[in-house]
């Protein structure tokens, strides 16, 4: 004779969503617990120990004695892989907001030397492209500790393309010159481990969702 099978009892149904919800809370403490904080009480470089006296020694000759509140956000989960959308008012420092964790955690992985591309700014405009390429400069240590190279419709390819050909860990530029750089295969995108859309919602707007779709298909080859 074949035996059915009971239903759970109610109490049984309470037991095992307590024990996922203590489990979850676990792996959240377990997560949580590798960070100083995701929202630091302040924006204080003494709660990022993550920042080399030298980069400090850098933020300040640009007039940064603190991190601004996006900057303190978004830092932690850049640093840590993790992703991000941000958004803030112009002249919040979105900019040094996602360049100062990437570049930090490209040093201490100690493949900034690499001259192949680890990260890829994709922006709207040529002028954002020039800003954002910019501040990445500012935070070296050393002149030679790593290349931006920077990409925009209006010039000629011919130098563009060799300064690719030479090697670039960050490559910021418009989408549809990265395009164009791509389809003649000027890019490595092997290497990547970011990908940051500034002014994304711009970019939308002005119509990129096909180019950034295809520049985002070259990097998951």
């Amino acid at each position: 004779m074949s035996r059915q099978s009971q239903p759970p009892s109610q109490g049984n149904r309470a037991t095992a969503e307590d024990d996922e919800k203590e489990a979850s809370l676990t792996r959240e403490k377990e997560r949580t617990a590798l960070l100083p904080s995701y929202k630091p009480p302040n924006g204080e470089f003494e709660s990022f120990p993550q920042l080399p006296a030298r980069t400090i020694e850098k933020l300040g000759k640009m007039n940064i004695q603190n991190l601004f509140p996006i900057q303190q956000n978004c830092f932690y989960p850049i640093f840590n892989r993790e992703d991000v959308i941000a958004r803030d008012l112009t002249g919040s420092g979105k900019t040094l907001a996602f360049a100062l964790p990437v570049i930090e955690y490209l040093r201490k992985e100690r493949i900034l030397s690499s001259r192949k591309t680890q990260a890829i700014v994709l922006c709207p405009t040529r002028e954002l492209a020039i800003q954002v390429s910019k501040v990445f400069n500012e935070i070296k240590h050393t002149p030679m500790e790593y290349t931006c190279t920077t990409v925009y419709g209006g010039v000629p390819m011919e130098e563009q393309t060799r300064q690719l050909l030479g090697g670039a860990e960050i490559f910021v530029g418009t989408t549809g010159r990265v395009l164009d750089h791509l389809n003649r295969g000027n890019i490595d995108f092997s290497k990547i481990r970011t990908v940051i859309l500034d002014e994304a919602d711009q970019m939308l707007k002005l119509g990129f969702k096909e180019d950034i779709e295809d520049i985002l298909r070259f990097v998951k080859k």
